[in-house]
């Protein structure tokens, strides 16, 4: 379990590193479309279709307005995801991972380039006066659209960090 100390909202990342293997190269490129969509808490999802050699949802990142039940905290969670593809079954996926944290998202294509859902994030966490609580998004609704890339994006990376005397930095990652 882990402790998160803050009096509003709190960034969580879960970066999912290992799982479902991505695909091989060739099976990459061409055929790969990426999707924007918002929750119904305004917040954004992101996530490709890779559309050769069997159709696959591939989750790129999310976020999503928490609450832990006992000492009602506010949580904002940032949740990105690395090298995992599902199978899409007759117009819908459903990807979960459980492994001490509970992540869902579960969806319906409605047409080529419409799709909507419900997505849901979950941890423990240990209260000051050391009792457990669950951390909750409960199903939060999400509706998209396909938004075909012109051009590929580079990957920038920037760590902030604030110091015990309160100056920030701010580095670039390469």
């Amino acid at each position: 379990m882990r402790r998160i100390r803050t009096s509003a909202l709190v960034g969580l990342v879960a970066l999912a590193l290992v799982a479902a293997p991505a695909a091989p190269a060739e099976a990459r490129g061409g055929n790969r479309e990426v999707w924007q969509a918002r929750t119904d808490q305004h917040l954004p999802l992101k996530f490709s279709v890779q559309t050769s050699q069997g159709a696959r949802f591939i989750p790129h990142h999310y976020m999503v307005k928490m609450r832990c039940l006992e000492s009602g905290q506010r949580v904002l969670a940032w949740i990105g995801f690395v090298g995992f593809e599902v199978p899409i079954k007759d117009g819908e996926f459903d990807f979960t991972l459980r492994f001490g944290e509970f992540i869902q998202i579960k969806g319906e294509f409605l047409s080529r380039t419409t799709a909507s859902g419900t997505l849901a994030f979950e941890f423990a966490q240990v209260t000051p006066d050391r009792q457990a609580e669950l951390c909750t998004s409960g199903d939060v609704p999400w509706a998209g659209r396909a938004k075909p890339e012109v051009e590929p994006l580079a990957d920038v990376h920037f760590k902030a960090t604030r110091h015990a005397d309160g100056s920030v930095t701010i580095e670039r990652l390469d």
